[in-house]
């Protein structure tokens, strides 16, 4: 059995045996609401999923959601008429369902369009009807519901929320009247198990498909695009026939077929080949469904649009796991055992960042305001590109080092900008100046970059540097085969853990009073964007004396200003102070793009001046240029 992670101030905790068990018999309480003719049972979850829980493991109130974009092909302009969820817990009372335009500050009438309280509770499956119905609009609509845990002595009423799957945007929001007392968007920890009863005028053959954005192709190759088609008809989807066309061009209708059928609501994955234009450029692609099951798509507007590059050019994606760590957290032993086998098993796919903020008694501590703000909610926990919040060894999967198909994934995901950054000590080596270069196939956009300085290598045998250690009373049995060095008679089996070395550490960034300093970067096609930044090294005597200059590393974070997603990042190794390199960089842009120009005399000049010019190519290659 896997064990449990710990908060900092509480802590959210997902129940390891599962609740499939209980949800079983449940089946067998209250009367269902059976669907009508013109209605239909959707959520983020199948009716007979297995259920887990999650909770704060005390006594108090839970207030649950999920939200219904506008956008949303299977429920937009349909009524909301009832409500079907799970409730385990044995302790629950005061429960009600509600329908809200926002994450309401308050369970209330004035804060929602609806309060229904649930009188006839049933341990196991609940539907409840609304009295009025609530249409879901182009702004969307959130659907939740609340309890009140009065006694928490059993595991169902310390896991009351049931959860299920894999996480999925928009899945759960939660928050808890004194744990996680803000509204939280915690779909990393699973789907919240809620439907919800659509009522419209239905199609019979109908499937929508979900954008992918921009493709990048090999010149002279092709590239197989996994996209997502979702069945918003009540017909079961068998097939689908679709029309790929590139610049205004139509290619020939192709066909794919679903073995086991796709239901109402659910969705399916399938390869479109993009082959290579008979040139390097960039050309407009439409994707259209066309068919399903052989008769014409009645979905409107099916069809998902972006730009494909041709092109010889590499962009290589390196996946950033942030980590939730600090020496007082008994559970980050685990943390600790991950992220040094995330290094080992990816090497230079990763770019693993240490964030030692747990406690502020912590030789690696770095301040809040000196590091982007993340939506971490205990230790350890870890997050890949900002988009998912899992444990940094168990991932989303709940399975031994499971964070590695988390990560896998993460890596094989579009990506369309390229960086790389360089580092090296100021001239009194007094500071970190980066640089980083960033290289996109598709104009127009604009991204964030922070960098962060790393340290590697870190130890020190005061009690600031002891790492707390709850496994040292668990046998290798059950802490599992990679925790056994932590656990009773292992190398590290003690309840306070010396002489660790610390890899990965965060010891500084360009956040300075909670705020990123440095400027956004405007990319045009096919040219270099850069960014700068000179680092400070940390001023504590603790932590500064320990810092070995060969073990200093820099990483580049490029950020989507609009997700606040990492997109891409690159790290390196700071080397020593060099006049004849200072704005020099590596980047992954054609060989013969001109990255760096400098005057007779060694300066670095930003355009064209009179005279000899020096031209460094992007493969290292210089140029000298008369400029009369």
């Amino acid at each position: 059995m896997a064990l449990v992670a710990t908060a900092q101030t509480g802590v959210l905790k997902k129940s390891a045996e599962g609740l499939d068990a209980r949800h079983q018999s449940a089946q067998k309480g209250p009367a269902k609401i059976d669907a009508a003719d013109n209605q239909r049972w959707w959520g983020y979850v199948s009716a007979d999923a297995d259920l887990g829980g999650l909770g704060v493991g005390s006594a108090e109130t839970y207030d649950c959601a999920i939200f219904i974009p506008g956008t949303e092909a299977v429920a937009v302009g349909k009524d909301i008429k009832a409500v079907r969820f799970a409730l385990q817990a044995t302790h629950a009372i005061n429960v009600k369902v509600w329908v809200a335009e926002s994450l309401p500050t308050a369970i209330t009438a004035s804060k929602t369009k609806e309060i229904v309280n649930v009188t006839n509770l049933e341990q196991g499956i609940n539907d409840v009807a609304f009295t009025m119905p609530h249409t879901v609009g182009t702004e969307g609509i959130y659907v939740g519901y609340s309890f009140t845990i009065n006694d928490a002595s059993t595991s169902a009423d310390q896991y009351p929320v049931c959860i299920t799957g894999d996480p999925m945007t928009n899945s759960l929001c939660l928050r808890t009247s004194r744990t996680v007392t803000t509204w939280q968007n915690l779909n990393d920890y699973g789907r919240l198990y809620l439907q919800v009863l659509l009522e419209g005028d239905f199609y019979e053959y109908a499937v929508q498909p979900q954008n992918y954005g921009n493709v990048i192709v090999p010149f002279g190759g092709s590239k197989d695009v996994p996209f997502t088609v979702t069945n918003t008809g009540t017909a079961k989807m068998t097939s689908i026939d679709y029309v790929l066309t590139i610049d205004g061009v139509d290619g020939a209708e192709q066909h794919v077929t679903f073995d086991s059928g796709v239901d109402f609501g659910s969705s399916a994955r399938m390869n479109v080949t993009f082959n290579s234009a008979d040139e390097e450029k960039i050309q407009d692609y439409v994707l259209t469904v066309t068919k399903v099951n052989g008769v014409e798509n009645e979905q409107a507007d099916a069809f998902v649009s972006g730009q494909v590059a041709s092109t010889t050019r590499q962009i290589v994606k390196r996946v950033v796991i942030e980590e939730f760590t600090g020496t007082g957290c008994g559970w980050c032993p685990r943390g600790y055992i991950a992220m040094e086998k995330i290094r080992a098993t990816f090497g230079d796919q990763v770019v693993p960042i240490a964030i030692h903020q747990y406690n502020s008694d912590d030789a690696m501590y770095i301040s809040y305001a000196n590091y982007a703000s993340l939506s971490f909610t205990g230790a350890p926990e870890c997050t890949l590109d900002r988009t998912i919040y899992t444990d940094p060894y168990y991932g989303t999967s709940s399975t031994a080092f499971g964070i590695a198909s988390d990560i896998e994934q993460m890596a094989a995901s579009p990506v369309e900008v390229g960086v790389e950054v360089s580092a090296m000590w100021s001239e009194d080596n007094t500071k970190v100046d980066a640089t980083a270069s960033l290289t996109s196939f598709f104009g127009g956009s604009q991204y964030d970059v922070e960098f962060v300085l790393i340290g590697d290598g870190l130890t020190g045998n005061t009690s600031a540097w002891y790492q707390s250690n709850y496994y040292y009373s668990y046998t290798a049995a059950q802490g599992g085969a990679d925790m056994a060095p932590f656990c009773r008679g292992g190398e590290y089996g003690q309840s306070q853990v010396k002489g660790l070395h610390f890899n990965d550490v965060a010891l500084s960034s360009s956040y300075v009073n909670r705020k990123n300093q440095v400027e956004t970067v405007t990319l045009t096609a096919g040219e270099d964007g850069t960014a700068a930044y000179s680092l400070s090294l940390p001023t504590k005597a603790t932590l500064k004396n320990a810092i070995d200059n060969d073990n200093l590393y820099v990483a580049a974070l490029v950020i989507d200003p609009a997700t606040k997603a990492i997109v891409n990042a690159a790290k390196a190794k700071v080397e020593e102070y060099d006049p004849t390199t200072v704005g020099i960089t590596t980047t992954a842009v054609d060989a013969h793009c001109e990255v760096a120009r400098f005057a007779a005399d060694g300066r670095q000049i930003v355009s064209t001046q009179k005279g000899l010019n020096i031209v460094r190519m992007a493969d290292g290659t210089t140029r000298k240029v008369i400029v009369r």
